[in-house]
């Protein structure tokens, strides 16, 4: 039995060193096939969703805190209570945290603890929040917009003088 608690923690620990970026969520009683969806959805994301016993975690993040900086902080939301599990980011976190969320939010079990992204460290508020950010590919196309739009306007108003110059010609000629 310990020699698999051993293993855990170690696995626990190599992937969270590897990933850099992860959430911790509790959950309450919810349905095998919920928890299946969410991580259907989540590995389209890139995403990993597991569960983890809160010693074990806290045994994992004790040994990476000794060995990572930024890990000390969270140590401040240890010990852990509830039932956890822990959302590892591969790729593009934002994406999949938003996804995470959208599936989430009508169910009330699932709540954000805290989080470790792009090695900053975010409270239950600060994930909700970053959740509900518009992604890059919004934010990029609502500038664009944005940018595009007085460039429309001046056009326009170039524009207007001589199409009424226009119409006013063609009605005196009609005449």
């Amino acid at each position: 039995m310990q020699t698999k608690k051993t293993s855990i923690v170690s696995s626990l620990f190599d992937t969270i060193k590897t990933t850099q970026n992860f959430v911790l969520v509790q959950f309450e009683k919810t349905s095998h096939q919920t928890l299946e969806s969410l991580r259907k959805g989540l590995k389209k994301k890139d995403a990993k969703f597991q569960v983890v016993k809160n010693t074990l975690f806290e045994k994992a993040m004790h040994q990476l805190s000794q060995k990572e900086a930024q890990l000390r902080e969270v140590k401040a939301h240890l010990p852990l209570k509830e039932r956890s599990a822990v959302l590892m980011f591969k790729g593009d976190w934002v994406e999949a945290l938003k996804s995470y969320f959208n599936t989430t939010k009508e169910i009330e079990t699932f709540k954000f603890k805290f989080g470790l992204l792009d090695q900053v460290l975010y409270d239950a508020r600060g994930l909700a929040r970053l959740a509900t950010l518009p992604g890059k590919d919004q934010l990029v196309a609502k500038m664009l917009g944005s940018m595009k739009n007085p460039t429309t306007r001046a056009v326009m108003a170039m524009k207007s003088p001589m199409q009424k110059l226009v119409y006013v010609l063609n009605a005196k000629s009609q005449s």
